[in-house]
């Protein structure tokens, strides 16, 4: 079956979180879609009963299917894996923390209808965004890592929030740059908005309210734990080389 909307949910140990925000999801969609969506989780090798949780709802709700990831691969393979799975016209990928209401996720799907834009990036930092709940040091090391992409990728140096976990795509845009996607973990946001301009997509950055989702957080307060900050920091880094080493590489083989 075609849907209008299928809508990826990457969840690594989210037993706590998922549950609150899931069920509001589909009571949301169900209301303005009817049955034209599905909802795919991906449990990307969880240890805390989000798999036995969302395989519970997936034999209850028939929007609902889940794709069981046994071994970890990173945020931005299970995203990937879940987009291969999807049959939507529209797909849209979101966090599984709810920090964007499901209200936004219509939105999103509203400006894609009206504009006809290839890409729908949800914002946090344009004019009417909303972003609440956002400490200074958050705040901080999301700008900074904005401004080390402007700088080291000027093809995308007019987007403003690349790592907000609220993208939407149309199909034919994911099938010509499925197979370009390498990365595993969260640099994939940037990865895909490169490889969605290379091939001359349309992306419009819209502002979104954000709530940011404190309790269960996985990073918790970054100035608090410095070796979280130094892990975090170091994977971006050699993320964001190993994508301008690949870009380099085939540009090279094309000339």
């Amino acid at each position: 079956m075609r849907y209008l909307l299928s809508i990826v949910i990457p969840a690594h140990n989210e037993v706590e979180r998922l549950p609150r925000y899931l069920p509001h999801l589909l009571r949301t969609l169900r209301k303005y879609l009817g049955a034209q969506f599905e909802v795919i989780v991906v449990t990307d090798g969880c240890t805390d009963g989000t798999d036995e949780y969302v395989a519970e709802v997936s034999r209850r709700v028939p929007e609902v299917k889940h794709l069981l990831l046994r071994r970890r691969v990173g945020k931005g393979r299970a995203v990937a894996l879940g987009l291969e799975k999807a049959s939507g016209q529209y797909l849209l990928y979101v966090d599984a923390d709810g920090a964007v209401p499901p209200s936004e996720v219509l939105r999103l799907l509203l400006r894609a209808l009206e504009t006809g834009a290839d890409i729908i990036v949800g914002s946090r930092w344009v004019p009417g965004s909303c972003p609440l709940g956002y400490s200074f040091t958050r705040k901080l090391l999301s700008r900074g890592l904005n401004l080390l992409v402007k700088i080291l990728i000027p093809q995308l140096r007019d987007v403003r929030d690349t790592q907000c976990g609220a993208k939407l795509l149309r199909r034919e845009v994911w099938e010509r740059i499925r197979s370009r996607l390498y990365l595993s973990d969260y640099v994939m946001d940037i990865e895909l908005l490169l490889r969605a301009r290379e091939v001359g997509a349309q992306v419009l950055e819209v502002g979104i309210l954000w709530r940011h989702v404190p309790e269960y957080s996985k990073v918790g307060d970054p100035l608090r734990n410095p070796l979280t900050l130094l892990k975090v920091t170091l994977q971006t880094l050699t993320s964001l080389l190993h994508l301008l080493l690949r870009t380099s590489k085939t540009l090279m083989s094309r000339c």
